[in-house]
Order: C-alpha cells, then structure tokens, then sequence
C-alpha cells in the first residue's frame, strides 16, 4: 500500500435475490414483499447482526437536451462552418430508499454453502427523501413538489419526442447491501426492479373545484324581431349583412368541467349560453340547441432537470472530469441553469362517451318585463375509463391530464363552433 492510499473494502459475498410474486406483478402502497436472498462467499465470513440489509429503492432520473447550431470559422480563408451542439441538464432523484436486515441474529458463512435468508416487509406509501433548495423558486408550481408527497407509479418512458432527445423515467428497484462500517452500505448484488402503482388519491370528492372555458359570438338578422317561423327572402338577408340597424345580439357561452375525476366514475358538466347585450329590447330568440362533437382525455408529461455543466457538448452529454489539480473544473450555480418540458399525449387521446350529445334549450320567459331571459344552460354526462392511471406531482417528472371538449350551438340553423 502506498502512501496516502487507503484500504478499499473487499466483500467476498454475492447475492441474488428471488421474489414470490412474478416479475409483471403490480405492487400497491401497503402491499406485502415476500421472497429469498441467496448469500454465497468466496472465503469464510461472518455475517454480524443487521449486517446484511434488503432495500427498497424508488428513483427518478431525467435528461433533457437543447439542440442548436454553433457557427465558426474554419479553412485558411476563414470559410464558415457549422457543428450541432447539445446543452445537457440531468436530475437523478433517490425518493425512496428503506432497508430492512435479513437477519437478526450472527451468522457464519463458509465457501460452497448457500445462505439462504427470507425477508418480508411492506411497501410504504409516501417518499422518504425530501428535495429541498435544488430548483430556483418552482417549487410550488402546479407541476411540481418539493415536499415529501405519495410515491408515484413506475414509468419507463424511453423517447417521448421523434427527435429522442429527452428520456426521463421513474423505476422501483430491490437490492441487497452489507454494512462494512457504521451508516455505510456496499451493493453486493444487481437491483432486481418492480412495478408499483399508487392508489388514486381522489377516492372521494366532496367540493370538486371547475375548470371555466368562455367563447363569444354574436348574431346580426332581422329574425330577431320576427315570429320564429318567418322565413326572410335573400335580399334581405344580403342587407342584413351591410346595414348598421340590422338587430344583433352579443352571446357569451361557458362550459365547465371538473378539475378532479375519479376513474371509471361518471362525472356531468355544464354548458351554458347568456346575452351580453342586445341592440333593443323585445328581441325573439329560437331554442338553442348544444352539440357536443368529441370530448378527448389526454395526458401530459411534465420533466425539469438541472444544467449539467460537466457533460461534453456532443448528442450523449457524456461527463468530463479534471484530473490537473492546477486547471480547476468550471463550475457554476446550477439552480441558474434549469430546463422543464411538456410532453402532450399525441391526438387524439382517448375519446370518451358523452350522453346526450345534443340537448335543446330555450330562453326562459320574464312575466313581469313580458320578454325573454338572458341566460339558460344544459348538462351533458361522461364516463372515465376505469383502466386511468391516477396523476401525480413529483421532483422532477409528474403526470396529469387534459381535457378537450368541442361542441358547436345551433341558432336558427346557424352553426357556431365553440
């Protein structure tokens, strides 16, 4: 051993590990973990009390890229030339890591003996690492937590873009780890991953909050001041279109959807048209009728990373050390340096049946003033499939979900699309 060296841990074990349930099983929060390690040794050891450790893992790990063409100048002439460049920014997350001891008790292990040792636990329900002071001030986005939160379900998401740029991932993994010395841990064998998928947390909704969309049209004919049977010939119809007398009507209409469902539920929502304003008094309006074309679920994908000021500029962003101790490596603040995605489902989505999809509805009548109301409304019915997996919000990738409505309002067989 050389000066100033130190003496590397030597582990002599290997360990595989085999689990009851199959390799597709999909675990809960508070679901049971059976199954066997296999301890074998390439020399005697003793294996001291809560040597030998089984752990949990849940990581997240994100890398996004910016692409963009550097310009310089090149030949004896100084010609331009171009090269693609890449800006790296990289976040790996430990959000859960919880071990447990195979053995309560000292053991003694020889060469060519197989230890074998059963370990059973529960998976827990929420992060135990929290993600403090590591992004500038988005923290408390909608997007995103910092905070310990439930953990999210497992996502491998290999190329969310054509270009394959961007990979970000969530996986659950077990391993197997001894303890050399006190609050240290060595892996001694390869993680073996699971699948986890969280309960939905919206299992019961008592004041769902409403999403308020509002467009606006107006209707200019001379209908308005006729009975509704009236028919109007094409000259005036023409001369409705230039004249500034034309009677009109403002409209405005506003659809309103739940922010929170709960999947394979039926949930309502409400469309509604009122007058903003009307050229004089004593108009007739038709019955109104409300069309609903498609209504699309889709999902998005949310992923931010930090720069990462050691990777080379090239497509892989592999990472680069100084080894000169006289040429320190640049470094910068990288809470200055952030990058964050979205990342929509490609249309359609996921069209959900509405019932009905189209309902009538009619000004109602003002006895006192003897002329008709300003507002009326209608409630459609939807049903979300029971196979949605639930939203989350995380560290740096989170999951939730949009929804598209379009519908058309008919109007003396005048066509609005919404």
């Amino acid at each position: 051993m050389g000066i100033g060296e130190s003496k590397q841990f030597e582990n002599p074990l290997t360990a595989h590990i085999y689990l009851r349930r199959p390799p597709n099983y999909m675990y809960r929060p508070h679901d049971v973990i059976t199954g066997t390690v296999e301890l074998t040794t390439s020399k005697p050891v003793v294996l001291p009390e809560e040597y030998v450790l089984i752990h949990l893992i849940c990581e997240s790990s994100v890398h996004l890229r910016i692409k963009y063409t550097a310009t310089f100048a090149t030949g004896p002439h100084g010609e331009p030339g171009m090269i693609q460049e890449y800006e790296h920014f990289r976040h790996d997350a430990i959000l859960l890591d919880q071990g447990h001891p195979l053995r309560t008790q000292e053991t003694v292990l020889l060469p060519g003996q197989v230890g074998k040792f059963e370990f059973t636990f529960q998976i827990p329900k929420r992060t135990n690492r929290p993600c403090l002071q590591q992004f500038r001030g988005s923290g408390s986005s909608h997007f995103w937590t910092l905070q310990q939160h439930d953990l999210p379900p497992s996502y491998p998401l290999g190329k969310p873009l054509k270009t394959g740029l961007d990979k970000f991932s969530i996986e659950y993994s077990l391993g197997v780890a001894v303890r050399p010395e006190f609050n240290t841990s060595v892996s001694i064998a390869q993680r073996k991953p699971i699948l986890f998928s969280p309960l939905s947390p919206y299992t019961e909704l008592a004041n769902p909050e409403w999403n308020v969309s509002k467009d606006r049209f107006q209707i200019k004919t001379s209908r308005l001041k006729e009975p509704p049977d009236t028919h109007l010939s094409l000259q005036q119809r023409i001369w409705d279109k230039i004249s500034s007398d034309t009677p009109h009507a403002d409209f405005l209409v506003v659809v309103e959807l739940p922010t929170q469902i709960t999947a394979g539920s039926n949930f309502s929502f409400r469309a509604a048209i009122s007058i903003q304003e009307r050229s004089e008094p004593g108009l007739c309006f038709p019955p109104i009728a409300f069309q609903v074309d498609h209504i699309h679920l889709r999902v998005i994908y949310y992923a931010r990373a930090l720069r990462d000021w050691d990777a080379f500029w090239d497509r892989k962003g592999r990472r680069h050390r100084n080894k000169f101790a006289f040429l320190p490596r640049f470094t910068k603040d990288s809470r200055k340096g952030e990058l964050a995605c979205r990342y929509p489902e490609p249309k359609p989505g996921v069209e959900l049946g509405v019932l009905p999809r189209v309902l009538v509805a009619r000004l109602p009548m003002m006895p006192a003033v003897e002329t008709q109301g300003n507002e009326c409304e209608v409630w459609f019915s939807a049903r979300l499939p029971s196979c949605t997996e639930p939203s989350f919000r995380s560290f740096s990738v989170s999951r939730g979900y949009t929804m598209e409505v379009q519908m058309h309002v008919w109007i003396w067989r005048k066509k609005f699309k919404l």
